[in-house]
């Protein structure tokens, strides 16, 4: 017959090192968060509050933290973040991810954007973009080496398919205008770790659309820009139609920084801009005894 303290000390015993200790055990830190609602928002600040909060919550289990508290504080537009025990550089990482809003944006790609782009060489201070375009750049680095792109964005317009793809996140508590079904990092080969996105219905029918308008007309070819709050990371040339409902954003990430940004758009855009007003250490509920 074996005992249950014999259970306890061959658990703890096999798992010295690798047994993280929760909130009860160990303690751990508190985030309170203040959150304002956008503007243009017409959902009422308890709805909100929920969403915010499931959301943080989709992003801080994301990152694997045992015993994570997310809670909405009652009568007040804050959020109570409670984790164990992190290192600094654990605690950072999280607060980061939490603040991120992790907007997914899609630009068309001007069409004769190598052409401007030599103008633009010749002459920066002289040059002025295109109505309705923006200068931007892509940065990238492979091998140790830095390289940029500058490359000109149509901006969005009422009614454009690219605008309508953008901003919108994955569908939270059925919301039904998401675009986004799941986000997920991954490896390819020949990029190295990149996020992979799976779209809704909706969005993979509005993704079709643009990718169509955006195929190739006989030897010339359309890019199709693909930014995260507002910075682009890639801009491939669209070979043919994209009716799968997928796509994958690539940029010299490295794996931790595709599965932080994957985890943030999976887990939605938060409808509200957040501040963290205070940290608190809190002392384990059960350890001491």
């Amino acid at each position: 017959h074996i005992s249950n303290k014999q259970v306890v000390r061959y658990v703890r015993q096999e798992s010295r090192g690798r047994l993280r200790k929760g909130l009860d055990l160990a303690g751990g830190v508190e985030f309170i968060i203040n959150f304002t609602k956008d503007k243009d928002s017409l959902e009422s600040d308890d709805r909100i509050a929920e969403q915010v909060r499931k959301i943080i919550d989709q992003r801080v289990n994301a990152q694997g933290v045992a015993d994570a508290n997310v809670q909405v504080v009652k009568g007040m537009n804050k959020i109570s973040v409670n984790l164990p025990a992190l290192s600094e550089a654990d605690k950072a990482d999280i607060e980061a991810l939490i603040m991120m809003p992790a907007k997914l944006q899609f630009y068309e790609v001007h069409p004769d954007n190598s052409e401007e782009i030599r103008t633009y060489h010749r002459d920066p201070k002289a040059y002025r973009a295109p109505a309705g375009y923006r200068l931007d750049v892509i940065e990238t680095e492979r091998q140790g080496k830095f390289d940029r792109e500058f490359i000109l964005l149509k901006e969005h317009v009422p009614g454009d398919l690219a605008g309508q793809l953008s901003g919108k996140g994955i569908a939270v508590a059925g919301e039904s205008t998401a675009m986004v079904r799941s986000a997920y990092a991954t490896h390819d080969p020949l990029e190295g770790y990149c996020v992979h996105i799976s779209f809704t219905a909706k969005g993979g029918a509005l993704f079709g659309q643009l990718t169509k308008k955006l195929q190739p007309v006989g030897e010339r070819k359309f890019r199709l820009a693909i930014a995260l709050d507002d910075k682009v990371y890639s801009a491939p040339s669209i070979n043919e139609a994209i009716l799968g409902g997928n796509c994958q954003i690539s940029g010299s990430f490295s794996q931790e920084e595709a599965r932080v940004l994957a985890a943030a758009i999976a887990s939605g855009n938060l409808p509200a801009k957040l501040k963290i007003d205070s940290v608190f250490s809190t002392s384990p509920q059960l350890g001491e005894e």
